[in-house]
């Protein structure tokens, strides 16, 4: 009974989860913009006058705006692992098997809001992306932050 209830329990954790993700994509306004990342130009002047540019700026994220909906988006994401990783190190290894699955089952989760994404936006704003230009430039931005956040 018990190895039952707790893989109900894992379950229960990743559907929340999931379900989250869905009701923030379906319910938020994707028009809503948010400014992330840093001004590539404005970083010391200086360096880049006494030649001492290291080459960083590249793996930065841009200024850009993106959509409130992929920022709270990426937070859940994170907060997904975050947990798994705190419950991973939290954990005696003498667990049952079931509750021992709760990291993995939560990275899991992480992966699924992502695809969930991937799955819901393109199909939900895609004719106004082709043919709104503020749309398209968004929901690319998305993706670069998307991407830039999961490396």
């Amino acid at each position: 009974f018990t190895d039952g209830f707790l893989q109900k329990y894992v379950d229960h954790r990743q559907s929340l989860k999931v379900a989250e993700a869905r009701s923030l994509i379906l319910q938020n306004d994707y028009h809503n913009t948010v400014q992330v990342g840093v001004d590539v130009a404005s970083i010391n002047p200086e360096d880049q006058q006494l030649g001492l540019d290291d080459g960083r700026k590249v793996f930065l994220l841009h200024q850009s705006s993106i959509s409130s909906t992929a920022f709270e988006l990426m937070k859940l994401c994170r907060q997904c692992m975050d947990e798994a990783v705190e419950y991973a190190a939290a954990v005696p290894q003498s667990e049952p098997v079931a509750l021992a699955d709760l990291p993995a089952t939560l990275y899991h989760a992480a992966r699924q809001v992502l695809d969930l994404y991937r799955a819901i936006v393109p199909v939900r704003y895609g004719k106004e992306a082709a043919e709104v230009p503020r749309t398209a430039a968004i929901l690319y931005n998305d993706c670069i932050f998307l991407a830039h956040h999961c490396l």
